[in-house]
């Protein structure tokens, strides 16, 4: 199954999550077609250009996606904010039981 799931990678006919990816799919589908015949006419021209416009559209969004998990990643405002409540507690309780000095 390992080597299955390298293979449909390898060709990209399968997205991160393991699910079929029907975009890529359609390009490599219409490719070939235009590929193997010796003359096309418009309608072919009008579904590479359709499949093309979903693939971008496709990267365009997974992008924006993944540019967003990037984003919360690593904002650590939420954190500081977390450890600056932290230290104030512990400082409230060092004072209640006379270990520390009221500044």
């Amino acid at each position: 199954m390992k080597i299955i799931n390298k293979i449909l990678k390898f060709f990209r006919l399968v997205n991160g999550d393991n699910n079929l990816s029907l975009t890529n799919i359609a390009c490599i589908i219409i490719l070939f077609k235009l590929a193997l015949i010796p003359q096309y006419g418009l309608e072919d021209l009008g579904v590479l250009f359709v499949v093309l416009l979903n693939y971008s559209a496709k990267k365009v969004i997974t992008k924006d996606k993944k540019q967003e998990e990037v984003q919360e990643a690593t904002d650590y405002t939420k954190m500081k904010d977390d450890i600056k409540d932290l230290k104030d507690k512990i400082s409230s309780v060092a004072i209640a039981t006379g270990l520390m000095r009221k500044p």
